[in-house]
């Protein structure tokens, strides 16, 4: 990684996680640890409905890789999100 972008990259990840609702950071932290790649919404039914899933798609920090499957941004954001739980 180049620690010049580092900074920069640690910033915006802080900047995103302070725009999320606690329901909001409670899923994408679980989605953090359930394993790189694609996720399907099926692994957090019941606890988390579907809405929240649009709704991080929408603020940018979920993909949208098919129906009901999502990939976080950056491979570097689950990291951060693993280290700051």
């Amino acid at each position: 990684m180049n620690r010049r972008r580092q900074p920069f990259q640690l910033c915006q990840f802080r900047s995103d996680v302070a725009q999320l609702s606690g329901k909001e950071l409670e899923l994408i932290h679980q989605f953090a640890n359930l394993g790189a790649g694609e996720l399907a919404t099926h692994h957090f039914t019941g606890k988390f409905q579907t809405e929240y899933f649009a709704r991080l798609a929408e603020k940018g920090l979920l993909i949208r890789t098919g129906r009901g499957r999502y990939k976080l941004y950056h491979p570097l954001f689950r990291e951060f999100l693993k280290q700051t739980e």
